[in-house]
């Protein structure tokens, strides 16, 4: 295909030439290709060029590629709209009658139309979108596409009831015409605009609204022309492939089906043939059991008498036997009772014996009882190896498939065609069924392409039915072909009628002056605008830089203020925490520390502890939503209510609890906190909590840090009458619990990775089980600012660390707190 396209790239240099030549050597006063004569012979000259296009085209496969549609499209795009029209019209009317000396008439009405059009469409957006001047080259790209995109639908249309000769046309044709066309086209254009552009001067390009505009229409709509295309791709090849695995399961089941009738015939008429020889000469027949089972034609014969004894059999050890003792007994019994004359039948042994597979038939020998016959598969394949070269012809399908029976060595044995050369190697099958599983849809790489197959295991034969791929994609392709030139129409036509309506003549200084004022929104007050080209842009420009030379003087006083403020806040902000270590230097029972560094703004993380009862550690952390001033009065608030329900006495759930319905009060900002609080009892290391939604702690049991399980409630502040469960576990000496807001686990480095719940918990573990409370918050902290490098910190980092040491003695005197 490549060299018949480098074959028109000679034709396709045509309209490319004339187009250039036309331009430059029109060099009078009064350019004459604007004239009506002049219009009208640019017109003329264009049409035989089309004509040319057309007549020598080169045939791929039956098919016939052209540039004519080049020709039409140069002179609209590039001249003007009566040229391409005149052009177009020569080379549709030209393509109408050169049937008459050999052009093919199967295409003729969808290239006499697209060939019209080619001269047609160019000329309208000429005049209503490009203001009657030459396009950039990129329009007239998107032109031709469009135009040649239409000619193939064309073909398409004119041809529904001959999609079989239409889509294998198209595939020969659409790609080369359309890249030869389109390069023709965005060829002459380029190169006009190279020869119009003044020596030693480039052409000022003024970026417009309307550039931008549909710039970005196009990108939208190239997007979701490519989904929707894809989307239907992939839809209809799920479609096809779904109905090829059913086209391809019914035939083998058909196919199946023969095999074993014919099989369950064969071994009944063998039955028939012994139960007619013990019927006439029982002594006969008997020997005759014998040599069928030394010849190895039959695995076992057995005679069963009127009252259902085996009174003669090729195995000794069934004489004597019972029908009621056969595995087969069902079966049996309907023909000793004379419901059934014979019956043939498959019996699975593998039960009794992994290695037994045999199938069964038994005759009733009238009034003398009855005979069973039993093959194992092997005797089943050489019974029946005669008549399966003749089943597969009978078993065709529809599309180019075919079906065929192979032996176990994967010889050809029986084919649809009637050949029966080669095995399931040679034809490419035989890899991909090792890896398939029967009755299960496999594509493989066969001696004609690509190909869908199926296959069964029946009586010791392989069946397989297949289906050449191009031949079951058929319908796809078709769909797929159709819905992909419909939708470049569609969408092409959708762009062109949006451009038409958008389209407003805005100054090239406005578009210079938006795009100024676009970077000074996004932040970039260091943007001069500079528009001088008249006094009303000249003011505009003054007035912009003034304006935002002021925005940055407020902005600077206004950042400064809020500086010191955000200081002042964040330094009563921790005074307010505890930071007296060790906070209870008189109690040996425990070793608590706790810190919080906030982020650039005042945060909302907190934490606090106090004593209960003199036995009862109560300690809590929590991280209020947002940041800046609301977070901080909002964390203040939260923080007083929880410590004065605390201390009051009641259960860790319903301090929660009660929290959360007074948050609820009054909160317009909407804001809400997580929290975690816990009691430690020192005289046993019962440790009684409740959460409110927060990251859950790392408990330390026999040396190693494990994340606390448990229920979470909902977050306080969030909504009124929640509840809250107390839970509960235990710490023995040593023992230690962890507690962090998100700051820790969110905390990102320099690729934006995140610190992670699972480096915090490896890190714990990685500490010597002797580290103090502070020593534990201090590594971790350090660790957090080594893993996030030179990223800055976006959110409060807040630890605490409890560690059980001792119990409490029973009796203590309690001093003053030390906090």
């Amino acid at each position: 295909m490549l060299l018949n396209i480098l074959k028109l790239i000679p034709l396709s240099a045509i309209p490319v030439i004339v187009s250039a030549l036309a331009w430059k050597l029109d060099k009078n006063e009064v350019k004459f290709r604007d004239t009506v004569r002049g219009k009208i012979l640019i017109g003329i000259l264009f049409g035989l060029i089309s004509i040319i296009g057309s007549e020598f085209g080169v045939s791929i496969n039956g098919a016939i590629i052209n540039v004519r549609d080049a020709a039409p499209i140069c002179a609209g795009l590039i001249f003007s709209a009566p040229s391409g029209i005149i052009a177009g019209l020569i080379g549709g009317v030209e393509r109408f009658f050169a049937v008459a000396w050999g052009a093919g008439e199967y295409t003729r009405i969808a290239c006499v139309a697209s060939t019209i059009l080619a001269g047609l469409f160019p000329a309208v957006l000429r005049r209503y979108i490009f203001d009657n001047k030459m396009p950039r080259w990129m329009y007239g790209t998107g032109v031709a596409l469009y135009i040649e995109t239409f000619h193939m639908l064309m073909i398409f249309l004119t041809h529904l009831s001959d999609a079989a000769h239409a889509l294998p046309y198209v595939r020969q044709c659409a790609l080369p015409m359309i890249l030869v066309n389109t390069l023709a086209v965005t060829a002459a254009i380029l190169l006009v605009s190279m020869l119009r552009r003044p020596a030693g001067k480039k052409e000022k390009k003024l970026p417009t609204i309307l550039q931008s505009f549909q710039r970005g229409t196009l990108i939208v709509m190239a997007v979701a022309l490519a989904a929707s295309v894809l989307f239907v791709q992939y839809l209809e090849t799920r479609r096809v492939e779904a109905g090829t695995g059913i086209t391809l399961s019914d035939e083998l089941e058909e196919l199946a089906e023969d095999i074993s009738e014919r099989t369950d015939q064969e071994i009944l008429n063998l039955a028939d043939a012994v139960s007619m020889v013990l019927r006439s000469d029982p002594v006969l027949g008997m020997e005759m059991m014998s040599e069928m089972a030394e010849n190895g034609l039959v695995e076992e014969i057995n005679y069963y008498g009127e009252d259902g004894i085996v009174s003669g059999s090729t195995l000794p050890e069934m004489i004597g036997k019972s029908v009621n003792d056969s595995p087969r007994a069902e079966q049996l019994k309907e023909i000793l009772a004379g419901n059934k004359g014979k019956q043939a039948f498959a019996f699975d042994a593998s039960a009794l014996d992994p290695a037994v597979s045999r199938r069964y038939a038994a005759a009733a020998v009238t009034g003398e009882g009855m005979v069973e016959i039993g093959l194992n598969m092997d005797q089943v394949r050489k019974m029946i190896a005669p008549i399966v070269p003749g089943l597969a012809p009978l078993h065709g399908i529809d599309g180019g498939g075919y079906a065929l029976i192979a032996d176990q060595s994967g010889n050809i044995v029986s084919r649809s065609n009637g050949n029966r050369e080669g095995t399931l190697q040679s034809l490419g099958l035989a890899g991909e069924m090792i890896d398939a599983d029967p009755d299960d849809l496999f594509l493989a790489e066969t001696e004609n392409g690509r190909t869908f197959g199926m296959f069964r295991n029946v009586e010791g034969f392989t069946a397989v039915a297949a289906m050449p791929y191009n031949e079951a994609m058929f319908s796809r392709d078709l769909i797929v072909y159709i819905i992909m030139f419909l939708e470049v129409i569609i969408f092409g036509s959708m762009f062109i009628l949006t451009w038409f309506l958008a389209k407003h003549n805005i100054a090239d200084n406005l578009a210079a002056i938006n795009r100024s004022l676009g970077r000074i929104s996004s932040g970039d007050l260091n943007v001069k605008v500079d528009v001088r080209t008249n006094s009303e842009f000249s003011v505009l420009s003054d007035d912009i830089n003034k304006t935002v030379e002021t925005m940055k003087g407020y902005i600077a006083a206004e950042a400064a203020r809020l500086e010191r403020e955000l200081e002042l806040a964040k330094t009563i902000q921790h005074s307010a925490l505890p930071n007296v270590f060790p906070p209870y230097p008189y109690r040996h029972e425990f070793d608590i520390f706790a810190e919080m560094v906030p982020a650039k703004e005042v945060g909302g993380d907190f934490y606090d502890f106090y004593i209960v009862d003199g036995s009862v550690l109560l300690f809590v952390i929590a991280d209020v939503s947002g940041k800046g001033i609301p977070a901080s009065l909002f964390m203040m608030r939260s923080r007083t209510m929880i410590k004065s329900l605390a201390l009051s006495g009641v259960s860790v759930e319903e301090v929660f609890r009660q929290t959360n319905d007074n948050l609820c009060t009054e909160n317009d900002a909407e804001m809400f906190v997580t929290a975690w609080i816990g009691g430690l009892n020192l005289v046993n290391g019962a440790v009684t909590f409740a959460n409110a939604g927060h990251n859950p702690p790392l408990v330390r049991y026999g040396g190693q840090f494990e994340y606390l399980e448990g229920k979470s409630g909902f977050v306080l502040g969030g909504m009124e009458d929640m509840t809250y469960h107390k839970q509960q576990f235990k710490l023995k000496k040593g023992d230690a619990i962890f507690l962090y807001t998100d700051g820790v686990t969110e905390a990102v480095n320099v690729d934006n990775k995140p610190y992670g719940e699972s480096r915090l918990k490896d890190f714990l573990n990685s500490l010597p089980e002797d580290c103090s409370s502070e020593e534990i918050c201090k590594r971790v902290k350090a660790d957090v600012y080594e893993f996030a490098g030179e990223a800055p910190q976006f959110d409060d980092i807040t630890v605490m660390c409890v560690r059980f040491l001792e119990k409490m003695p029973k009796v203590t005197m309690e001093p003053p707190a030390a906090h």
